[in-house]
């Protein structure tokens, strides 16, 4: 009887605070317990070999991180709907008191981000308290921490210095935070942090510091305000006079090339390291850019279109359209409507004078189109195939497929017309024989259009380098051998 009276109260010093803390309660993975009151659910901790019970179940949620590459435990813990850190041995980290926590552990020093009643702060690794949640907002790039507290931004260091006072309505980031965009709310003009704070207030924009547009361009700043550009330094000095219309950097060339609109004309300028201004080329052109395809400088001069070297027109603005192929080292060039081509000696192989259309074959062949017909001709320019077709289709063998309006044929650069263009559709076969279509009906003919099998199948079959080719009328075929 003593010894059932001893178990008896054994079982109520163990089972009888825990049954009445956490009635259908269970045990779970990572430590964690719940208990269900009602439509409340509490967490605490138990260990998990004996059972014993660590911590009572007073939390609203407990969510246990682990991170195996960085060798991490620990555990988010919501009480009274705010949340907190424990670490791994169940010791206070971060208190419960925020509505948000974000253990950023990557970051190096790794820190702690928390919300409060809207405000932001940062703790350090250990718990301390690093900045103090009194910011509306907090950004971090990876080096510098953007804040805002009330209505106005600033920028910190990552070891929280004040890097740009917290002073500016607006900051526009730079790579380089000193030299980062800043705009006051009254004010709807920029300037760069470092020419403020380079003469003694940070926080003031001065009227010949301020621009309604700034952008970055190399270690220089293009400036714009009352409708005209110029350049400035780092230190806020113009070194090109804003007067220019336009004014961008220019792509494709070397680093700090500038394209500028002056009088309505463009031109082109170079800063180098030092801040020397050099002209490349004076604005006086009706335009200036570059060739896609070769990447080479264009320019329009009085009309004219030339490519550009050492400053000049290549071939003196002779030209209405000039288009220079680097492959061939020829150009198009182009007069009045008429299209010619040059060499890169700038000798005339064939003068705009005759053609409305010419394209490149190769360095010695060219179609050309007269009178709305194509024909082609040589560098010599000698009537090769006379201009006779509607529509050319060069294929690299020799061969055209040329058609006169909507009939086709086959022309040869050697031997020219191979078939007379009287067929619907061409297929070139081996030695010298052709599959047609004519009235819809399909046949396999020779040079000069010979029938060599009737032109009279509805469909065929042919692949590529096949042996034979198999022609095909309702449920018949014929397979003709090539």
């Amino acid at each position: 009887m003593i010894r059932f009276f001893f178990i008896c109260c054994l079982g109520l010093l163990f089972f009888g605070p825990l049954a009445a803390q956490r009635p259908d309660s269970s045990f779970l993975m990572d430590n964690i317990y719940k208990v269900k009151l009602g439509e409340k659910t509490l967490w605490g901790f138990y260990e998990r070999e004996t059972g014993e019970i660590l911590s009572p179940a007073a939390y609203d949620s407990i969510k246990y991180q682990f991170r195996l590459e960085q060798d991490l435990r620990y555990y988010e813990i919501q009480k009274n709907g705010k949340w907190g850190l424990l670490n791994k041995d169940l010791s206070p980290w971060i208190p419960p008191k925020y509505d948000k926590v974000n253990y950023r552990y990557k970051l190096d020093p790794a820190r702690i981000f928390v919300e409060v009643g809207g405000k932001y702060g940062i703790f350090n690794e250990d718990g301390s308290e690093w900045l103090a949640p009194i910011y509306d907002e907090i950004m971090f790039d990876g080096n510098y921490f953007k804040v805002l507290k009330g209505e106005k931004w600033g920028i910190l260091t990552i070891h929280g210095e004040e890097y740009i006072p917290i002073c500016f309505a607006h900051i526009y980031d730079n790579l380089e935070p000193k030299y980062s965009l800043v705009r006051q709310e009254d004010k709807q003009l920029w300037s760069v942090y470092n020419w403020l704070a380079q003469n003694g207030e940070p926080c003031q924009l001065q009227p010949g510091l301020s621009f309604e547009r700034i952008e970055y361009f190399n270690e220089f700043f293009t400036v714009y305000k009352d409708g005209l550009w110029g350049v400035a330094d780092d230190k806020g000095q113009l070194v090109i006079e804003r007067k220019y219309k336009e004014l961008e950097p220019f792509s494709f060339l070397p680093l700090r090339w500038l394209k500028v609109l002056e009088n309505d004309k463009y031109g082109l300028l170079r800063l180098d390291s030092v801040g020397k201004l050099d002209t490349i080329l004076a604005p006086i052109y009706d335009d200036i850019g570059i060739d896609p395809d070769n990447y080479k400088l264009m320019a329009r001069y009085k009309g004219k279109e030339d490519y550009m070297y050492e400053g000049e027109g290549y071939f003196n603005f002779a030209y209405d359209g000039i288009k220079y192929f680097l492959r061939h080292q020829l150009f198009i060039i182009e007069l009045n409507g008429k299209a010619g081509i040059a060499n890169v000696e700038k000798e005339i192989l064939i003068p705009p004078k005759k053609y409305s259309k010419l394209h490149i074959i190769d360095r010695n062949t060219f179609m050309v189109q007269k009178g709305g017909k194509w024909g082609v001709v040589d560098a010599q320019n000698r009537e090769l195939i006379a201009p006779a077709f509607t529509n050319f289709d060069f294929r690299k063998e020799g061969y055209f497929f040329a058609a006169d309006g909507e009939k086709w044929g086959v022309v040869s650069l050697k031997k020219g017309i191979l078939l007379a263009p009287k067929y619907e559709d061409v297929v070139i076969l081996p030695k010298g024989r052709f599959l047609v279509q004519k009235g819809g009906k399909w046949g396999v003919v020779a040079v000069g259009g010979r029938v060599i099998e009737p032109i009279k199948w509805e469909t065929y079959r042919y692949t590529r380098d096949s042996p034979e080719i198999e022609l095909i009328k309702g449920n018949k075929s014929f397979k003709y051998k090539l």
